[in-house]
């Protein structure tokens, strides 16, 4: 167990509040693009195209539930085809920027660009340290951990994990 005063990442330094909801802006768009990239999530090119703007997307009071979408009049009906999906995802964004702030535009967009720094093979699962592009002059540092193979299939789709 480690002790709430020691620092397990030490090469990390606190963070002043915009930092913070910076970094959660980047956590959140590095997890949808490891899940798109991963197929893992049917993003349909989230980040290609500009979302629609709805004046007030409708309420969802569960969150869980990303594969269903409602109407105007709050009937809800499940994700079918790829415009289901689009309405939908357009009423994802929508909601996420009322709580955070919006999402960068264009001009501040760049490739993933990942780079693996270091891999350790540990038991069961090897761990890289990548960085990605965030913005312009950004890089964002985490973990990856990537399981094995496993009875040597190595095409056969296991989770891995971002940290």
């Amino acid at each position: 167990m480690i002790a709430p005063s020691e620092n397990r990442f030490p090469t990390m330094r606190p963070l002043s509040r915009p930092a913070v909801k910076r970094a959660r802006a980047r956590t959140l768009i590095a997890h949808l693009v490891l899940l798109a990239w991963s197929g893992g999530f049917p993003l349909m090119g989230a980040f290609a195209a500009e979302t629609p703007r709805d004046p007030a997307p409708p309420p969802y009071p569960d969150h869980t539930r990303l594969l269903v979408v409602r109407d105007a009049q709050g009937n809800e009906r499940p994700v079918k085809t790829a415009a289901d999906w689009e309405i939908r995802r357009g009423h994802i964004l929508a909601h996420l920027q009322e709580v955070m702030e919006p999402l960068p535009g264009k001009e501040r967009r760049v490739a993933v660009d990942v780079r693996v720094s270091e891999t350790h093979q540990e038991r069961g699962y090897t761990r890289q340290k990548i960085s990605f592009a965030s913005e312009p002059g950004d890089r964002v540092p985490a973990w990856l951990l990537v399981p094995d193979g496993g009875n040597g299939d190595a095409k056969k789709r296991r989770p891995a994990m971002l940290r």
